[in-house]
């Protein structure tokens, strides 16, 4: 509970927390101001980040002297609008696959297998900490991935030293040792392999990066980065009860943030594979269902350890994305309900994992393997999310309403309602012979006078082109269009597979 919002002495809008009314394809929106701002949780403005896979770091932020200009200019855009740019991981299964090189002429050197699209061994030079430093936005901000997959504690305590030497040495926030350790099998421990034995060695490990780098102040650690759902072998709720956490604040270790992974749907066995799906990923039900697994490892993060939860690594479908699933509106959608919904019940940061040519990601920076660069829908879903908190101070959330195909969210500033977010997630193909559903959405009981509405629009839940926000769209980096909104009265239209901002009209 942010503490603007634990008191207040007035009502700003009466409200019914019933929320919705639908008649003859009408929506009455309201809300229950008293009940929300007694629920409502603070949602950090630059809530969704990025994670890159190690190995493409240089593909997504250039090399020396020419760093990559869609990339530069897409993270600008989200500056632009929110005062600093989304936070960026580096790391992912390619992290415990790399090693510092400083004699090694690459910035960053990767040996791929055949047909592979993750390298089988990295090896990066100080250039690297250069391009994190030069590339991008002086205000950039980086989470390192660092090894532990080769076993060798030498590995990571020369990278931390390397990077703590570097000029990118007060743009890393946090360092991460280890990139789903639970998905460590007889490749990196053939010994066997637990949660305790990981418990330990991690302790152990982040001791000795601590001493090894006496000569200076660490930022702090992100730990833990656990692949499964809650409930398996390994738990952030198990590892805290091993007092892991205890022990490495004992060895002045500075804990910054809890982290696990979750991807809803999977290709990476055909199992899973036939289950993947766009009306499904875009249920809004099935969303918060899953996500409700998390609740406990948040409320550990916060309460217990007095840190921060991340959803360190997320994507909608693992092993790299579904073409038509993942590079769609619909996914776009989805990822806006995904971070409003964790935000709302206390997800402090949420990082999308990027690679090429993987499905998921916000954009591919490059020609690679025969991809050619190209800016997903998903990339609209991060200039929304500014726009949903940008200029308000003691941002807090609470979601006002929810079914399958309707979602809507109310933005606080202090006890001051300022917008309403509504997504419509009904799935509709483009082209079809069937009418799309279209709702009038009547918010007078909230609002009052002309207010101003921005749009997320598509031909279709499936499009993977034509995207627009406000009117704009981003094929190239950088806006194309005149910047659209509405502005008028009380009311107006929302269509399957569209999202609405609105607020008062100042």
């Amino acid at each position: 509970m942010h503490p603007s919002l634990t008191s207040f002495s007035f009502i700003l809008f009466w409200i019914n927390l019933s929320s919705l009314r639908t008649s003859a394809k009408t929506i009455e929106l309201t809300v229950d101001n008293a009940v929300a701002l007694t629920k409502a949780l603070p949602i950090n403005k630059n809530i969704a980040a990025l994670s890159i896979e190690f190995c493409y770091a240089v593909e997504f932020l250039g090399d020396v002297g020419h760093p990559n200009l869609l990339s530069r200019q897409l993270l600008q855009n989200i500056e632009d609008k929110l005062g600093e740019p989304p936070v960026i991981r580096i790391g992912g299964n390619t992290q415990d696959r790399a090693e510092f090189c400083q004699s090694c002429s690459s910035t960053l050197y990767n040996t791929f297998p055949p047909n592979g699209t993750e390298s089988s061994h990295t090896t990066f030079n100080n250039n690297l900490f250069r391009v994190m430093a030069e590339n991008l936005s002086p205000k950039q901000k980086y989470i390192f991935g660092i090894d532990l997959g080769l076993n060798n504690v030498s590995i990571p305590i020369e990278q931390v030293q390397a990077a703590q030497r570097s000029p990118a040495k007060n743009l890393i926030s946090a360092y991460e040792l280890g990139n789903e350790p639970d998905n460590f099998g007889r490749d990196k421990r053939p010994n066997g392999w637990n949660q305790g034995i990981y418990a330990k060695q991690l302790v152990d490990w982040y001791e000795q990066i601590v001493d090894a780098n006496s000569f200076d102040t660490l930022p702090g650690f992100q730990l833990f980065s656990l692949a499964n759902e809650p409930g398996s072998w390994f738990t952030i709720d198990g590892l805290v009860a091993l007092n892991v956490t205890q022990d490495i604040k004992k060895n002045n270790g500075t804990i910054k943030s809890l982290s696990d992974h979750a991807y809803p749907y999977s290709i990476c066995d055909p199992g899973r594979a036939a289950l993947v799906s766009l009306p499904g990923l875009m249920n809004h039900t099935s969303t918060s269902q899953y996500f409700s697994k998390w609740q406990s490892a948040i409320a550990i993060s916060h309460k217990t350890v007095g840190t921060k939860f991340y959803m360190g690594e997320t994507g909608s479908v693992s092993c790299h994305g579904r073409e038509g699933v993942s590079n769609t509106l619909g996914a776009a959608l989805w990822q806006l309900d995904y971070v409003l919904y964790g935000a709302s019940i206390g997800m402090d940061k949420i990082f999308f994992h990027q690679g090429i040519p993987y499905f998921y990601s916000a954009w591919w920076p490059s020609t690679y393997n025969g991809a050619t660069p190209t800016v997903w829908p998903t990339y609209y879903s991060f200039l929304f999310m500014a726009d949903v908190v940008a200029g308000i101070q003691h941002t807090a959330i609470y979601q006002v309403t929810a079914s399958e195909s309707l979602t809507v969210y109310a933005i606080y500033a202090g006890t001051e309602l300022k917008r309403l977010i509504v997504l419509n997630l009904e799935y509709w193909v483009t082209g079809s012979n069937s009418e799309r559903n279209c709702s009038s959405i009547d918010f007078s009981n909230i609002f009052k006078g002309y207010v101003k509405i921005r749009r997320l629009a598509g031909s279709g839940s499936d499009a993977t082109t034509n995207i627009t926000w406000a009117g704009q769209s981003y094929t190239t980096g950088k806006a194309n269009g005149t910047i659209h909104a509405d502005y008028g009265k009380l009311n107006t239209q929302i269509c399957a597979s569209e999202a609405l901002i609105i607020e008062a009209a100042s």
